[in-house]
């Protein structure tokens, strides 16, 4: 039976975890360790992101991991489907562009920006008169 075709990047991280654990993967931890520890940056068709940011998307019940076959398969149902609700967000109002979709959303905090004083007393930024 033919392999089915993954992503090259899927492929690689699945032989990289392969290499450094063995089956069942029983948890997150596991899978972490393998890759080189939460703190090790992945990157993943242009994100870049520490490892431990995966947690956000692997879910409990994807554990235990049988074999890297199921790694695979599991690995290309998490892109899918973030690939999916990628699409989903890029739709509303106020999404980035659709050449952007995959640009992970940063969470800013503007709380203590201090705006320039002639926005401060006026409410927006005037030049100057002439």
């Amino acid at each position: 039976m033919p392999k089915e075709k993954t992503h090259p990047q899927v492929d690689k991280y699945v032989r990289e975890i392969s290499s450094k654990t063995k089956y069942p993967i029983t948890n997150f931890g596991q899978l972490m360790k393998a890759l080189g520890g939460e703190d090790a940056q992945i990157e993943f068709e242009g994100w870049r992101a520490p490892a431990g940011r995966l947690r956000k998307f692997i879910p409990d019940h994807y554990f235990p991991v049988v074999s890297e076959e199921d790694l695979v398969r599991k690995s290309e149902e998490l892109r899918m489907q973030h690939l999916r609700n990628s699409g989903a967000q890029t739709a509303g109002a106020g999404a980035p562009h659709a050449d952007f979709s995959d640009f992970p959303a940063r969470n800013l905090d503007v709380s203590r920006v201090t705006p320039p004083k002639s926005e401060a007393q006026g409410g927006i930024a005037r030049l100057p008169e002439k």
